[in-house]
């Protein structure tokens, strides 16, 4: 068919409103493809800070529930977390000393097996 200049203009500004509305149209679900994502995203970063929180309140308990706690020791009336921390320490020194006991009495033995070996 044979279109007049003003058919065929129209028919060209046709297209072109066309393609822009089809851009358009892919521009918005671009968009909201990327509101979605960042939705999702925010949502599961909201998760894990409820999460921390969470923990940090659990171990808060449980810390409260160890250094805190109000049984008290008969015999001394010292809370008894804290008689478990002496212990702990003195039972580190215990084992410390007897270390250095039993390597001065090995040295000393090897010392002895020395000096008796140059005397032979």
């Amino acid at each position: 068919p044979i279109w007049s200049r003003d058919q065929e203009m129209s028919a060209i500004k046709e297209n072109s409103e066309n393609r822009m509305a089809q851009s358009r149209r892919h521009f918005m679900n671009l968009e909201r493809a990327q509101v979605k994502q960042r939705q999702a995203m925010e949502k599961e970063q909201k998760q894990i800070e409820q999460l921390k929180r969470e923990r940090e309140r659990e171990r808060e308990v449980l810390t409260r529930a160890y250094f805190c706690s109000d049984d008290l020791d008969d015999m001394t009336g010292l809370p008894l977390h804290q008689i478990r921390e002496s212990e702990k320490s003195e039972n580190h020194r215990v084992y410390e000393t007897l270390r250095d006991r039993q390597a001065r009495l090995q040295k000393a033995k090897d010392t002895e097996r020395y000096v008796l070996a140059l005397r032979q």
